[in-house]
């Protein structure tokens, strides 16, 4: 059976940081474009 994806309404987030680990794969990087989405400037740590 599939899963039928959740859709959450993120509230305004203009002016906003978020801070975001693990976003270069996976849940971290779907949140990573939700919050930008939003409106909130995202920083990706990364270690390279």
């Amino acid at each position: 059976m599939a899963r039928k994806p959740i859709d959450i309404t993120l509230p305004d987030l203009s002016g906003r940081r978020a801070l975001v680990t693990g976003a270069s794969d996976g849940m971290g990087l779907v949140m990573a474009k939700r919050l930008a989405a939003g409106g909130a400037e995202v920083i990706m740590p990364v270690r390279n």
